[in-house]
């Protein structure tokens, strides 16, 4: 069993993904934007979509279905890329941006995501919103 790292309260972007609802911390987002068109990558990892060109910054784009072993669907108007920010931006293609959402410390249950973590998940916590359960992803282990 992998040690789980408990995330502080603060700010997180959350977004649906195959209906299940996920969040990552606010401060590693740069930007929301719609689907881009892609360019395929020859024999990338299938959780490699493409690459993005967002205003002229070529982004490599990561299917959130993908990295968590699901099949990925068509795009509709509600997809979106979620661009994380840092030395390398990457984007994750997601089913639909739901919020953004202020959870203090104590709403976050680390011993929870062990229990709610499914399949490919990495998760760091969850917490309770008035929209249902929802899985903070370690992004950084999920991306590895």
């Amino acid at each position: 069993m992998t040690e789980t790292v408990t995330p502080s309260g603060g700010r997180f972007l959350t977004f649906r993904s195959e209906g299940r609802l996920y969040a990552v911390a606010a401060h590693k987002v740069s930007e929301v934007v719609r689907m881009a068109p892609l360019a395929r990558v020859p024999q990338a990892p299938k959780s490699l979509l493409g690459l993005a060109n967002l205003r002229g910054a070529v982004v490599p784009v990561a299917g959130m279905r993908s990295l968590m072993g699901r099949g990925e669907i068509a795009v509709s108007d509600r997809s979106r890329l979620v661009v994380l920010g840092g030395a390398m931006p990457v984007a994750l293609a997601v089913d639909e941006v739901a919020s953004l959402v202020t959870i203090e410390g104590q709403q976050i249950q680390a011993g929870e995501a062990d229990a709610s973590a499914e399949a490919e998940e990495r998760l760091q916590g969850v917490f309770q919103t008035g929209a249902g359960v929802t899985k903070i992803l370690d992004i950084e282990a999920l991306l590895a």
